[in-house]
């Protein structure tokens, strides 16, 4: 992979063979050149989609049966993220990637609550150390089940350091 993507970040490559590696399956060569070019069309020549994660959001798209669907579906994800107060980067690209991966897409509108939720209890407790590179971070904390007892320990951790 990292001899026909050669302009990609050696640990994209890595990420992209643990992506197919947990998928188990053998990356395709060829399906990645042919979801390039879907993402080429997708999206535009400086778009976060072409950052750091391209490489991630290629392996994914190869092994979606419908890779413009997928690229679709992120892309929708990513708007509403960015209506949510998000900053356009490519943390971002991931935070969408991680819930159309998780099959999440549908419920887009409730993470980007939940997140600004998590979010806001977190700069409470360190203002100055919550930022973009949070925003995967905490759409996973997002998507859990178990975001009432986030959102309590972020609380009480508040509260024990008189912040709240």
């Amino acid at each position: 992979m990292s001899k026909k993507f050669i302009f990609e970040k050696d640990i994209m490559s890595i990420a992209a063979g643990l992506i197919f590696t947990g998928a188990d399956k053998e990356a395709d060569i060829e399906k990645l050149t042919e979801c390039r070019k879907i993402l080429n069309k997708h999206t535009g020549f400086f778009s976060e989609y072409r950052d750091a994660v391209k490489l991630a959001l290629l392996s994914e798209m190869a092994l979606s049966e419908t890779p413009e669907q997928y690229i679709d579906d992120v892309k929708t994800v990513y708007k509403k993220l960015h209506k949510g107060k998000f900053k356009n980067n490519s943390y971002m690209v991931l935070a969408a990637m991680l819930t159309c991966d998780l099959g999440k897409q549908e419920n887009a509108d409730e993470i980007v609550e939940k997140h600004n939720e998590i979010i806001k209890q977190m700069n409470m407790l360190h203002p100055i150390l919550t930022d973009s590179e949070d925003i995967s971070y905490v759409i996973l904390l997002a998507l859990s089940d178990l975001f009432h007892n986030i959102l309590l320990q972020l609380r009480h951790t508040a509260k024990s350091y008189g912040k709240c």
